[in-house]
Formats: structure tokens, sequence, C-alpha cells
């Protein structure tokens, strides 16, 4: 979507989501988009109408006071709109990725994710809960999978991992959409909530699901410089072009189901898988966390600049975050929630 002047969002309804890869499933391909590595052991003006200065002069784009006060009126409440947009996405830098498979969310549909019929299955899979940060197993973590993109509705399945971090599931989705959560006894107050969104295994994935600790949630925003808001939760992932691989030079904004701009919302970028609150836009590792996202429902979008003062929306996902809580999610290029890697559509 190209802005190169004001920015008014159309009124969203929540989209039929597809079907794409996620976070810490492994194929042993060559594939940097569902890895998050973090690393932790280091460290706009709107363009309003105006009111104008009596019937000619008025500063700004407006016509004066004296052409009527409804239009300034109108322009006044889109400048507020173009004001919380460009405090988030205000990027100049050109972006480093292959973006040709996609020129923008109002200049063509998002493309398609459909599965091939005979990829589609549910298969017995051994699954290993590991802590977010040091891959060390996590015993006794509750996990729950829906067969479908957002963990709502009822659960397929749940179960507790035994002392090797492990659970065996009869029947766990390939090449179908699905999330999970994945948490332990909150008595303990070990660990976070952490849900995988938007997910999808490949026939040969060996399936891995990450647990954020308490120490972590709590950790990032500290090097950020952010307060957390216990009402709220942490939001994080990469934004991936064409072909799987960071992008470098995006910027990432949460929106409600109205398209309008969240508030309280904190987009941070990394640096070499460290959090940086000096990253304007994502580097070349693709990463990007929202602390203080809403637990209302809402999405997450990502834009890079289009070259001529405006930007371009190359991807969205419909989110689902828990109060303090860590969600996970990728944004593919040209994509609207889930990505079907090309091993499900052959």
């Amino acid at each position: 979507m190209v802005r190169r002047h004001r920015f008014y969002l159309p009124t969203l309804a929540v989209l039929a989501l597809a079907v794409s890869p996620y976070a810490c499933v492994s194929d042993g391909k060559d594939d940097d988009s569902g890895d998050l590595d973090f690393d932790f052991s280091g460290e706009g003006e709107g363009e309003g109408e105006g009111e104008g200065e009596g019937e000619g002069e008025g500063e700004g784009e407006g016509e004066g006071e004296g052409e009527g006060e409804g239009e300034g009126e109108g322009e006044g409440e889109g400048e507020g709109e173009d004001s919380a947009f460009s405090a988030h996405i205000n990027v100049t830098t050109a972006p480093m990725g292959e973006l040709s498979c996609f020129a923008g969310a109002d200049t063509e549909s998002w493309l398609d994710q459909s599965a091939s019929p005979d990829a589609i299955d549910a298969v017995r899979r051994t699954i290993t809960v590991v802590d977010f940060e040091t891959a060390s197993v996590v015993a006794d973590a509750t996990v729950t999978l829906w067969n479908s993109s957002l963990p709502t509705g009822d659960s397929a399945d749940s179960a507790t991992t035994d002392i090797n971090g492990e659970i065996n599931v009869s029947a766990w989705p390939v090449c179908q959409a699905h999330s999970t959560r994945v948490q332990t006894d909150p008595a303990l107050d070990e660990t976070v909530p952490t849900l995988l969104l938007h997910a999808v295994t490949t026939p040969d994935a060996t399936k891995e699901l990450p647990s954020v600790s308490k120490v972590l949630y709590r950790l990032i925003p500290s090097i950020l410089g952010i307060s957390p808001d216990p009402s709220a939760g942490n939001l994080a992932g990469r934004v991936v072009d064409c072909s799987g691989r960071p992008i470098e030079g995006a910027q990432v904004v949460a929106l409600d189901e109205e398209g309008a701009v969240l508030s309280g919302q904190e987009p941070r970028y990394f640096v070499e898988g460290f959090p940086n609150r000096d990253q304007p836009h994502t580097s070349a590792d693709g990463l990007f966390i929202i602390v203080n996202s809403p637990t209302t429902a809402h999405k997450i979008t990502a834009w890079v600049a289009d070259g001529a003062g405006g930007h371009i929306w190359i991807s969205e996902a419909t989110l689902e975050v828990d109060a303090s809580g860590f969600s996970i999610v990728d944004l593919h290029t040209g994509v609207s929630g889930a990505h079907m890697p090309d091993e499900c559509r052959e």
C-alpha cells in the first residue's frame, strides 16, 4: 500500500486466515525465516488543514476558518490519524530484501496460501518444549494445541511435558494452520504464557515449542527502557521477504479492527539479535517486538518505504495476546496470516 501524503485506513474486517511456518520448526533446510535468534548476552507531523487566520491565509493546507468549520474539523481528525501512524511508520531507508512477489496490499490481493490436498495430514509427533533463551528443556509445561491459526474455540489436544520436556501427540497437524500455548504452573511464577500463532509444520519438521521465562519477559522491557503494562503482553517475530529471508528496513504497527493505530504499543527492533532502543526499523536480522501489545482484537502490519516519501503495506496477521504473556508470529511478504511453505504446496 503506497501512502505519500495522508494515511486513511479502510475499515478492516477480520480476515480469513491461510497457512504458514513458524518459529522453532526445523526441517533441516537453510531457512532463517522461522528461527528467532535473540541474543541477551549484551546490551511525525500531520498535514492537517489548519484553522487559518480568517478567510484567506491560514497555516497548513487549510483554506481558512472563513470557509467553514466542517472541513477543518474533519481534516483535524485525519491529522490525528496521520500523526499516530507516522509515529511508528516513518522509515525512509530503502528495504533490503526480495520484494518482487508483492506490490502492496492496495495494489493486489494477498498471495494465495493454499496447501496441496495431498500434503495435508495429521501425524504422531514427539514435541519438545525448550526455554526461549537458553534452549534447555522445560519439564511440567502444559502444551495446548488448536487446529486453527489463533488459539480460540475448543482446543484439539493438551498434555504436560515429562522430565525431558517432551509430549507425544497422536494427531499433530501437518501443512495445516495451527497455534499453541505453552505454560508452566502459574503458581510457580517461572514462565509466562507463550503463544505461537499462524503456524504450519512441514512433513519432515522436528518440533520444538518455546517457553518464555518470567525473567526474560521482564528483562526485555527493561533493556528497552519501557515500563511493562501487566494488562497487556509482548509480541515478537520477524519480517521476511519473498524468499523467506529477513528484511532490513521494515517497520511494524498494531491496528484495531477498524484500522486505527492502537495506543500504548511500543514497537522496537533488534540489532544482531539483541533488542536496541535506538534502532528505528528492522536490521539485517528482521526481528521486531511490540511491548505492551493490547489483548483486544487487533492485527500486526508490516511496512517498507516506497522510495517516494510513502510506505507499502507488505504483510499482516491477526493476533491473540495474553495479558503478561508472549506471542510469536512471523510476517511474510505478501501474506495475510499464516504462510504456506513450499513443501506443503508441491
